[in-house]
């Protein structure tokens, strides 16, 4: 008998459709409920990783996917999250010059309600999303402690999920987000466009 592996792909009808929603000139909120789409397809509940939102519909909402892992203590019971990932979601209003400028701006710094939020582990990945367009970075590991980590891009322009070939490349983003910071145990993946 043969397994399958899942292998995560934009190509279903939550996705479809919650892309269909992303006008031109709407608000945050679809662009919202299409970054929870995409984050729920590659990191998912019952795989062990946990979807935050912070800020408000009103401002610019971010989504912060964690991954739960027992604690390094011997008490048994307890669980760490490890922040991999976040996402700023914008209106499509918002793509202009000024509007992807400070991407993230005092995200990983953000003060934190869990008491599990393991901060000694690696720096999480981000993503700037406004309406169908995204821009992905990563944050500088050698930043000193307390100074805010320089954001680093991962690619040159937006991708854009209107077309097959930004979906393509949304995809193999999210592939090498967990690959590298799914899992605590893995080698060290460079993205591909």
């Amino acid at each position: 008998m043969t397994t399958s592996t899942y292998v995560p792909s934009l190509q279903h009808l939550a996705f479809l459709s919650a892309r269909h929603h992303v006008k031109p000139d709407c608000v945050q909120d679809p662009v919202f409920y299409l970054w929870q789409v995409v984050v729920q397809t590659w990191f998912e509940a019952r795989d062990g990783y946990l979807m935050r939102m912070r800020g408000s519909m009103p401002d610019t909402p971010v989504i912060d996917v964690r991954a739960i892992e027992p604690s390094p203590q011997t008490d048994l019971g307890r669980w760490t999250e490890r922040r991999i990932f976040l996402v700023e979601c914008k209106s499509p209003l918002c793509d202009t010059p000024t509007g992807w400028q400070a991407p993230l701006a005092g995200q990983p710094q953000e003060e934190d309600t869990s008491n599990n939020l393991n901060l000694s582990a690696k720096r999480p990945v981000g993503a700037t999303a406004i309406g169908k367009k995204v821009r992905f970075y990563k944050y500088d590991e050698e930043a000193a402690e307390g100074q805010q980590p320089e954001l680093i891009p991962l690619h040159e322009n937006p991708m854009d999920m209107s077309n097959d070939y930004g979906v393509a490349q949304v995809e193999n983003m999210m592939d090498y987000i967990k690959a590298t910071m799914g899992s605590p145990d893995r080698e060290s993946v460079t993205p591909e466009e």
